[in-house]
């Protein structure tokens, strides 16, 4: 029999040939009993294995190893023959199987996936096969697990932990909790498989590092700490000093003492603070509140209140700060009271610090340039920038002040230091009586004591020095060896407030801001030089003349300025006056010619409506209407303009009866016959109203400008004049030839446009009763008014219209 002839089928049964079929039940005999053990017993992987066999009896002909649950082709690895050693791979054969002469099965290199059941059946010379079964579990290298938390940062008793131990292999799990085994209480709750951990109410003593271990019997891997912040608090608001719990208590610190509260609490993270003094939160945020110099105005109540921005709970704490006892506090007291000019004043320390390191003195606030004297830690004094010569400090913290003036008058400042770093500041208001003999006095430059006091910016001072000079009579233009003015040293000190305090204490009339300098400088000079602008517009405001000899430049300087900043002339103050309706206002030709040559508008207005023009006539100032006139640019400047009151500047110059500005208006086309909007009435009309004969004769004698002269016309002036009538010309002139160009050939006479009959060149004068150009009797001697009647009273009061016409009444004021 060969066993070439057997084969296994896939229901573990052996099927013979057919010349074998009498071997089946050969083939279904047992024998003893095999065991198969692996070697090692707990493999792990990568590890070399042996399958070791034991319980084979008799001669064996053949081994078949299977890796499986049963004996199937399906899980053969490789079969045997005893006789020639020769091994054929099954399907299961990974390539790492071999077997043994003495029926083993070796595995080289162990993977994991080797573990499971094996099978060895072996065939002995009686054609009988025995079966035995092994298990094998080759255990694999565990890498490190990781846990994994739902949050790191938990509150107290209100938030769940779970913890996840996060491992791809199998294996068992064990906790730990900063470095040691976690003991699993009955609060903790564990998954069956021990990788989930979870805790409801989580307390802060469960808070720290967290890591899982895996392992199995070859393998052993612990995860990396998971850290985890359980927040509580703030619990326990407390206020201590030194150490000491004072919440609640009543705390008494000496009179200038240091005090320093603390606030403690338990939380999780360290609280917000806030610091609160009587119910008004104070400027800290830190655990301590210091109290550098106790003093009453510190005492009352003192809150701290910690915040937890995590767990968003709050406390707080209180405790009451009190002085010790009444304490006489620090005070100056100048000794005299009110000393005199001349006197010396004793500024006496009352309280003072006995522990006092230094102190300074300042002549008005607390600033280097203010310092008087410093006393140094030796004892010794040093003078500062302020020291006059005439001071003297004590170690008392006093101050001795030698032949006060009136200068001295003023703020005092004390500032002191003590040993601990404590600093402490007082304030006088020292009060000198004054002396005129002493307040007029000059020294040896000259200067009184109002040029010091004006040059020192002292407004105080400069008050009340010059209601001293008043009182005593005493002019306030004195000069000093420089021949300068106390308005003069303000200028030169730029201090415009002391000179508003001049010019306003002066009497009218009384200060001459035109005098000079031995520089031949005026104020305004001194003020332009020194470019103090608020000085130079009070200066003018006050009437400083501009046009004085080097006046001018001031002008030009501030023109330049202007134009170089980009900014217009053209700007308006509060009554919105420009800089050219000013200097037109305050009669200043040479600064209208200025501005208006450095592009100034002549045709801006003013609140009332008028240009330039019209302010000139208005203010009866022909040199400013002349400087405007020839400085402007041709047609820049409507001489026709009317202001809001209808009228234009030939109205306002009749107006003004100013002979002048009518005559270079005239002269530069300014209509006469212009009606105004209002009135209706031409310039022309207006002087008849106002009766002005000499402006009336002008007219006649000038007789240009449109107006032509008629016999009514001249009839008017006799009767202004008080006379009746007047006769007729002997002879009237050749037209000139612009006149006769306006005169037709046909027509005898012409309306002008202001309402007058003008007369005809062909008009006979020999005629009686004399008659108007076109055959109609000239008025009565009495048409205008009765010979007895005053020249006040005009019967007519529109313009005058031609004969058989209606005289309109005027226009209602306002209307069109």
């Amino acid at each position: 029999m060969h066993l070439a002839n057997i084969t296994f089928s896939s229901q573990n049964t052996p099927v013979p040939s057919t010349d074998c079929a009498w071997l089946i039940a050969a083939f279904l005999s047992t024998g003893a009993e095999i065991s198969i053990t692996p070697e090692p017993d707990q493999p792990a992987e990568g590890d070399n294995v042996t399958l070791a066999v034991r319980g084979l009896s008799g001669e064996l002909l053949a081994y078949s190893w299977y890796a499986g649950p049963t004996v199937s082709l399906a899980y053969l690895v490789s079969s045997y023959i005893v006789s020639t050693g020769d091994e054929t791979p099954g399907p299961a054969h990974t390539g790492r199987e071999a077997v043994r002469p003495d029926g083993s099965l070796d595995i080289q290199g162990a993977l994991p996936g080797h573990s499971g059941t094996y099978i060895l059946q072996t065939l002995n010379r009686q054609l009988q096969t025995e079966v035995g079964y092994g298990h094998l579990r080759v255990y694999e290298i565990l890498a490190q697990p990781e846990v994994i938390a739902n949050s790191t940062e938990l509150v107290e008793r209100r938030d769940t932990l779970r913890l996840l131990c996060s491992s791809p292999s199998p294996a068992e799990v064990r906790w730990f909790f900063n470095g040691e085994a976690l003991p699993i209480a009955l609060r903790l709750g564990l998954s069956p498989d021990g990788r989930v951990l979870t805790r409801h109410g989580i307390r802060r003593e469960e808070a720290g590092a967290y890591q899982c271990e895996v392992s199995n019997p070859v393998s052993v891997s612990r995860s990396e700490p998971i850290n985890l912040n359980v927040y509580f608090g703030p619990e326990r608001v407390a206020i201590l000093q030194d150490s000491t719990t004072l919440t609640g208590c009543t705390i008494k610190v000496d009179f200038n003492a240091s005090l320093t509260l603390w606030c403690v609490s338990r939380s999780c993270p360290e609280p917000e603070y806030v610091w609160a003094f009587n119910g008004r939160a104070l400027k800290n945020g830190h655990d301590h509140l210091n109290i550098s110099s106790m003093t009453a105005a510190q005492e009352g109540t003192y809150t701290c209140i910690a915040k937890n921005p995590k767990t968003l709970l709050s406390g707080s704490a209180s405790v009451v700060v009190k002085l010790t006892a009444a304490v006489v506090a620090m005070s100056i007291v100048p000794v005299p009271t009110k000393p005199t000019e001349g006197q010396d004043v004793t500024l006496t320390v009352q309280g003072y610090p006995k522990d006092l390191l230094v102190y300074a003195w300042y002549r008005g606030p607390a600033s280097e340039p203010n310092r008087l004297l410093s006393q140094l830690p030796s004892g010794n004094w040093i003078a500062g920038p302020a020291h006059t010569g005439r001071e003297v400090g004590f170690a008392n913290c006093s101050l001795l002040v030698q032949k006060v003036n009136l200068t001295d008058a003023g703020r005092y400042t004390l500032k002191t230091v003590t040993l601990q770093g404590k600093t402490e500041t007082l304030e006088l208001e020292l009060q000198v009586a004054p002396d005129i003999a002493v307040a007029t006095r000059a020294d040896e430059d000259g200067d009184t004591p109002l040029h010091i006091a004006v040059v020192q910016g002292n407004l105080p001072a400069v008050h009340r020095l010059v209601s001293l000079f008043q009182h005593g009579g005493r002019e306030l233009d004195i000069y000093n060896n420089l021949r300068q003015q106390p308005t003069w040293r303000v200028s030169t000190a730029r201090s415009p407030i002391c000179l508003r305090a001049l010019l306003d204490s002066a009497a009218p009339g009384t200060g001459d801001l035109e005098a000079r300098n031995y520089d031949g400088l005026t104020a305004l000079h001194v003020a332009v030089n020194t470019e103090c602008h608020e000085a130079v517009l009070l200066l003018l405001e006050r009437g400083a003349d501009i046009d004085a000899v080097g006046n001018l430049p001031a002008v030009h300087r501030l023109v330049s300025l202007f134009q170089h900043g980009g900014r217009e002339l053209d700007i308006y103050n509060n009554l919105r006056q420009t800089p050219l309706h000013l200097a037109v206002i305050t009669t200043l030709p040479s600064v209208v010619r200025l501005l208006v040559m450095a592009g100034a508008s002549p045709m801006a207005l003013d609140r009332h409506g008028q240009t330039a023009a019209h302010l000139a006539c208005e203010h009866r100032s022909p040199t400013c209407l002349r400087a405007l006139l020839d400085s402007a640019a041709p047609g820049t400047v409507d001489l026709e303009a009317r202001n809001y009151d209808g009228l234009t500047a030939l109205h306002v110059a009749v107006n003004t009866e100013c002979h002048e500005a009518v005559l270079l208006l005239l002269e530069r086309g300014a209509d006469i016959d212009a009606v105004g909007i209002k009135s209706g009435r031409s310039p022309l009309i207006h002087a008849v109203e106002k009766y002005s004969l000499s402006t009336l004769e002008q007219a006649e004698v000038e007789g240009g400008g449109g107006l032509v002269v008629t016999p009514i016309f001249l009839q008017v002036i006799d009767i202004l004049r008080g006379k009746a009538t007047r006769p007729a010309p002997a002879s009237q002139p050749e037209p000139s030839p612009d006149r006769s160009a306006t005169t037709s050939p046909e027509s005898s006479s012409r309306l002008s446009s202001n309402g007058l009959l003008s007369a005809s060149p062909s008009s006979s004068p020999s005629q009686s009763p004399p008659k108007d150009p076109l055959g109609f009797p000239m008025a009565p001697p009495n048409f205008f008014l009765s010979p007895s009647s005053p020249p006040a009273f005009l019967p007519f009061v529109g313009v005058l219209q031609a004969p058989g016409r209606p005289v309109p009444p005027p226009p209602a004021p306002g209307g069109s």
